[in-house]
């Protein structure tokens, strides 16, 4: 190991060291989140980041991987939470066009009948 190396690898053990009690975070608290939950998103976003940037800085090659891996994966979950709000909605409104054609279908043969008889 050359000299010039020793300080990054020492940079690089105190991240991993001082990363511990975010990992203790997400383990805890974050995990019981759902996966698509906001507050968990943005915390991944941040954490992905962080992990990339210091990454980039102390020439850590998997380190930075790993956080734009992290970001990657927040950014598919966000994307995949905002598809399945849409997919709900139309749901709901076509369920919403069904019952109302189902009750002009019902209602169809009473208005039939009235308008007759008028």
């Amino acid at each position: 190991m050359r000299i010039r190396t020793i300080p990054w690898a020492i940079l690089r053990t105190q991240y991993r060291l001082g990363r511990v009690p975010i990992r203790m975070l997400e383990e805890q608290l974050v995990a019981r989140m759902g996966p698509e939950a906001p507050v968990r998103l943005l915390f991944e976003r941040a954490i992905g980041a962080l992990d990339a940037a210091v990454g980039i800085v102390l020439a850590d090659g998997a380190l930075e991987d790993e956080g734009v891996a992290r970001i990657e994966r927040a950014a598919e979950l966000e994307e995949a939470a905002h598809l399945d709000e849409i997919a709900a909605r139309r749901l709901r409104q076509a369920d919403a066009e069904l019952r109302r054609r189902r009750d002009e279908a019902r209602n169809a043969p009473r208005q039939a009948a009235q308008t007759g008889r008028s």
